[in-house]
């Protein structure tokens, strides 16, 4: 109805998998190597988890559709099967014949062993995938187990991976489970798309569908991402609507009342107010046990002294949060209307910020993967390269004035010169929201200067640099760890959000750009408006963005270089690995340890970043210098 009016040839949102629309985000390509890696010789089992509607099965069809000449695939889409049932839908996706009147399952897994061995012997191998694999029940699950036990003297015979919702983890952490779990050789978990991944998956499917990428506005995207969590089947769903919406109102461009509407009327309010109602009851309760505390002491403070709201909340164990965890608190954009606005909140993270957010889960005793980046680290038996920076951020012990801290490190001219409370807040008053020009000066700061015409949003102008970007929720210990410049966004009680450059850090005081050069602030002073929300570039100086096992060429060459620095080898010590192996996972493995990072012997984005950090390139800038 509305393809002529946006001139589209056809609708660019329907909610049907179709290869030609597959917007591959970092962590979609991500999931894509690891399902990959599980056809590959080495594959064995692999699992892919995610929310509904993350995409797992576009990218199952995605997979399907590489030039995998040498493997044969059975996909199972519907696994509410009883045994005999199952093993009969894979000879039969295999194309293997076996008795049509058989009852058991001797007589097909016979045949099936017998398909399996002549294919090795000619060189191709057998990879069997089941989709909602969360319905597996628990006697199906127990054959799947099984049927990796058809191989020969060195090579398995079939490879599996499950691809499922969230619950097939907690299925596959029963106890009665252990043995199929730990097979289980990698594990990967799909995320919702970052508000910047939405703006460029809705471009992407309107430009393929012929459409203008920019009939969204900036408002509008703020809100689609809002609205859908980042979920790409209910991102179809909202903009898809909201384009017929602005076509009934006669608009060349979909803005953000239309998109509030389109949610409204495709989603329903239940589904846009059910998150929070958690959090609602708990704090009604931590509200009520706060009074009563109250009443039974006496007033400490000679006048009473309001509490921001944010106080109170982290008084009680929550923080706000973003980004994977949750929908992102929903921005205001130009004629929203304040009553949609909401904040998901969740419980605080040992008052560190995130907890673990793993690059991928082996088989290692991790149940399931959990949001967020590891901040928990036990002391005196994990070692840092970075423990020498944390230590210089010790507090001298002389007398301070009020509201004044001073670091190692750090001269008393800084903390003096530093923009007080009251001036951080007017500034931000004043500050744009979009975030162009701050990471202009942060693309500056690494020498680089992004192409394209300046509409295209940061995240993936780095692509194009050989650079990624890191857009997580984060705090103080995080960007320690990473020790890189950053954009934070910083808020008021009642605004949006407003990006800055965080430059440098020394002790307690921070070097931040407002956009006029930098300015001495307390970290104090900002923990009272980070939101925590945080995005940093980083360099890929390899081809590879994921090395696992299977791995092979170039990337194995820098990440032996890298081990041999980081344990006080030589760079060029030892003989280069061929090949990702058991003995290159161990070293990842103790290397990550060591580095307070999640151990699971994948070398991802986090593990990356670390390894940069032995031996910074020329040109890279240091948070902490």
């Amino acid at each position: 109805m509305y393809k002529e009016h946006f001139g589209l040839r056809e609708a660019p949102f329907s909610i049907t998998p179709d290869p030609r629309y597959v917007y591959m985000s970092l962590r979609h390509q991500e999931a894509l190597a690891h399902l990959l890696y599980g056809t590959g010789e080495d594959g064995g089992f692999v699992q892919l988890t995610g929310e509904v509607g993350t995409g797992k099965t576009t990218l199952v069809r995605v997979l399907l559709e590489q030039e995998l000449g040498e493997t044969d695939f059975a996909l199972i889409l519907n696994p509410r099967l009883t045994l005999v049932e199952f093993v009969a839908t894979i000879c039969d996706e295999l194309g293997v014949g076996y008795p049509t009147e058989a009852t058991t399952l001797k007589p097909l897994i016979d045949s099936l062993n017998r398909h399996l061995l002549r294919s090795h012997g000619k060189g191709r191998q057998t990879v069997v995938i089941v989709d909602e694999a969360q319905n597996l029940v628990p006697e199906v699950l127990e054959q799947v187990r099984l049927l990796t036990n058809l191989e020969t003297a060195k090579h398995k015979l079939l490879r599996i991976i499950l691809v499922g919702q969230p619950e097939l983890n907690s299925v596959l952490s029963r106890h009665d489970m252990r043995q199929l779990a730990q097979r289980i050789t990698a594990r990967y978990h799909l995320n919702a798309l970052s508000r910047s991944e939405v703006a460029a998956y809705v471009a992407h499917r309107l430009r393929v569908a012929g459409g203008r990428g920019d009939t969204f506005t900036s408002g509008a995207l703020r809100q689609v991402h809002a609205r859908s969590g980042g979920i790409p089947r209910l991102i179809n769903v909202i903009c898809d609507r909201s384009l017929l919406g602005a076509y009934t109102n006669g608009a060349r461009e979909v803005d953000a009342r239309n998109v509030r509407k389109a949610a409204r009327e495709a989603l329903g309010d239940q589904a846009r107010t059910a998150p929070v109602q958690g959090w609602r009851v708990g704090l009604a309760a931590s509200l009520a046990a706060l009074v009563t505390a109250a009443a039974a002491v006496p007033l400490l403070k000679p006048e009473w002294v309001p509490w921001k709201p944010s106080e109170l909340l982290a008084t009680l164990g929550f923080a706000e949060t973003s980004g994977d965890a949750a929908p992102q608190p929903m921005m205001a954009a130009e004629g929203d209307d304040p009553r949609d606005l909401m904040t998901f909140l969740t419980p605080a993270d040992s008052g560190l910020g995130p907890s673990r957010r793993p690059e991928t889960e082996l088989a290692s005793g991790v149940a399931g993967p959990r949001v967020g980046l590891d901040t928990d680290s036990d002391p005196g038996t994990r070692h840092s390269p970075l423990s020498d920076i944390s230590a210089s951020l010790v507090l001298d012990d002389g007398p301070r004035q009020p509201g004044q801290t001073v670091a190692k490190g750090q001269s008393s001219s800084q903390a003096a010169s530093a923009l007080a409370f009251h001036e951080i807040a007017a500034v931000l008053t004043q500050l744009p929201v979009s975030s162009d020009a701050v990471f202009g000066r942060l693309f500056a700061l690494w020498g680089e200067e992004p192409s394209g015409d300046g509409r295209t949003e940061p995240c993936i102008a780095a692509y194009a640099l050989a650079m990624r970007c890191l857009e997580v929720q984060a705090a103080w210990h995080d960007l320690l760890k990473w020790n890189l410049p950053a954009v934070i966004w910083l808020r008021r009680e009642g605004d949006e959000p407003r990006p800055v450059l965080l430059v440098e850090l020394m002790g307690e005081v921070a070097q931040i750009d407002f956009g006029n050069g930098p300015r001495p602030a307390r970290r104090e002073d900002l923990d009272a408006f980070w939101t925590g929300r945080t995005a940093l570039l980083w360099r890929l100086e390899i081809g590879s963005a994921l090395i696992g096992m299977g791995s092979t060429g170039e990337p194995l060459r820098w990440l032996h270089e890298r081990l041999n620095l980081a344990t006080g080898l030589a760079s060029d010590s030892g003989q280069v690995p061929t090949v990702f192996d058991a003995s290159l996972h161990d070293r990842v493995l103790a290397f990550q340890r060591a580095n307070d990072l999640v151990a699971d012997g994948i070398v991802g984005q986090y593990t990356i970043i670390a390894l940069n950090n032995i031996a910074p390139l020329p040109g890279t800038p240091r948070l902490v210098p």
